[in-house]
């Protein structure tokens, strides 16, 4: 017969064994070589379509300074089962930043635009309007920096139905924001990420070339580094092939559109942007850094420190270069990457230079979708560096902390809930309406507190809390959840319980 007494250290050990079953933190030996490399990701990627829910993928490698290999995974349309290809394009988001900041860099290199020359010297279709701060302190590398100090984090795109506004609408405040695009804090003092600024150097482009943005950037930057299947206008040849949104709840969104389209608006396939991603590595046949669009010093110079990024944003690089996240890993390998999110799309791409290596991750799902792409971006770094980034290790942190957690609050209800029991068989515990001794008031008292106000706190936590839960910890926000709903039950218990002798 099974001793009652250690029910609940046989059920603690039982929850321990849930919690831990295929939670390990897996690696991958630096020892295998490139193609087991591919073919480990092969399997693990479907697996981690399914473990996060995702509904597709593309993945690129760049090795030895080359594009070697690319491959899709899961649905790209769900409705008409269109699987994802390498061929299959996605939204890049705010990557399209990064791609953006070569094509300022190469005016730069031709002498039509100076990277710290008063950006309102090149306007003349609209102006900054006036701040408490000096307009002329906002010039393109602090643009390209995030450290002009510009308003507007970002946007939420248009649907394709409306019409969109001119350029110049969109930085008056007639975007999908409603926020004018202004000078909002000292230039120069400190990184604060603007998806403005981008939009405003998008105009800068087209005041110095005489050109609509997104054909310049075809011309000069997409089609000579071999970017096909990729462009900053959402033309018929790229809607054939672009994959469908789709949101939290499995749902297809909208293919949602931008006017500033240097923010946010590049579509693009894995492959065609791992051409983008090898263009800054030194080439397997001698080919040169920048591929002949930029020269190699100008590819480093956006490559460099512009200024320390502080704040939540520390958690995905130590500072801020030209159009690019920088990270210094513990063995002093450079990470250089930039994300993108946009409604629907998830994106990464990263780069280490000394390794002649990067990565390429487009995911068209919003949930599940960051932490795809992290969790496969880790795992390469740490194959091809033994090492990962602090966002991965943020991540890693946080899931262990939180299993832990969780871990903490069943087991201790479990051994809570026993003692409540043997309490109750020995008549130390009764309900409470039983005790006739204790006053009423003593009474409502003790159903406000024990009942009534965790009760609406769990359906706070339920409604508010948890959503939140799922987008920081989708693997572990449910059993954490399993632990505090357990423990507003045990203070329910408590309350119509009483001990006998209180």
């Amino acid at each position: 017969m099974i001793n009652v007494k250690k029910i609940p250290i046989m059920v603690s050990v039982f929850i321990m064994i849930l919690f831990f079953l295929g939670c390990s933190n897996e690696r991958v030996s630096k020892q295998i070589d490139f193609d087991e490399f591919t073919k480990h990701l092969n399997k693990r990627i479907p697996e981690l379509l399914n473990k996060y829910g995702v509904t597709g993928t593309a993945v690129a490698l760049i090795h030895n300074g080359k594009v070697s290999w690319t491959e899709g995974y899961g649905l790209a349309d769900k409705e008409k089962e269109i699987e994802v290809t390498p061929n299959t394009v996605f939204q890049a988001a705010s990557i399209s930043k990064a791609v953006t900041a070569w094509g300022v860099m190469k005016l730069v290199e031709e002498g039509k635009l100076d990277l710290d020359t008063p950006v309102e010297n090149y306007l003349t279709r609209w102006h900054l309007p006036s701040s408490e701060y000096d307009v002329n302190g906002v010039t393109a590398r602090r643009l390209l920096s995030h450290t002009a100090g510009i308003s507007l984090h970002g946007f939420p795109g248009f649907n394709p139905e409306v019409p969109l506004p001119t350029l110049e609408e969109s930085l008056s405040g007639k975007n999908s924001s409603g926020v004018e695009v202004r000078l909002i804090k000292e230039p120069g003092k400190e990184m604060d990420y603007s998806g403005g600024g981008y939009t405003l150097l998008s105009l800068i482009v087209e005041e110095v070339t005489g050109k609509l943005f997104e054909e310049y950037m075809q011309r000069e930057i997409l089609e000579p580094l071999g970017m096909a299947n990729s462009g900053y206008k959402w033309t018929t040849d790229l809607q054939r092939l672009t994959a469908v949104g789709y949101n939290k709840d499995g749902e297809a969104w909208p293919n949602f559109l931008f006017s500033g389209k240097g923010c946010c608006n590049l579509y693009i396939s894995a492959g065609s942007l791992a051409h983008f991603v090898a263009a800054a590595l030194p080439g397997p046949n001698g080919e040169p850094i920048g591929r002949g669009v930029l020269t190699p010093e100008t590819v480093e110079l956006m490559y460099s420190p512009v200024a320390e990024i502080k704040g939540i944003f520390r958690l995905f690089g130590d500072s801020i270069g030209l159009g690019h996240i920088l990270q210094n890993l513990p063995n002093g390998t450079r990470f250089i990457f930039h994300s993108g999110d946009n409604r629907g799309w998830h994106t990464v791409f990263g780069l280490m230079p000394e390794k002649r290596g990067g990565i390429v991750v487009l995911t068209n799902s919003d949930k599940g979708g960051i932490h795809l792409w992290v969790e496969i971006m880790c795992f390469w770094s740490n194959w091809i560096n033994q090492s990962t980034p602090t966002l991965c290790r943020f991540l890693q942190g946080l899931f262990i902390g939180s299993l832990f957690f969780a871990c903490v609050l069943c087991i201790s209800f479990v051994l809570y809930a026993w003692r409540v029991v043997i309490q109750m068989r020995k008549g130390n515990r009764k309900w409470l309406w039983a005790l006739p001794k204790k006053p009423v008031w003593r009474k409502i008292l003790r159903i406000i507190l024990h009942i009534l106000l965790p009760t609406i706190f769990i359906v706070f936590w339920w409604m508010a809390l948890h959503p939140i839960l799922i987008e920081l910890i989708p693997l572990t926000a449910d059993w954490v959840a399993l632990g505090v709903t357990l423990w507003v039950l045990a203070s329910v218990i408590t309350g119509i319980f009483s001990k006998a002798k209180s």
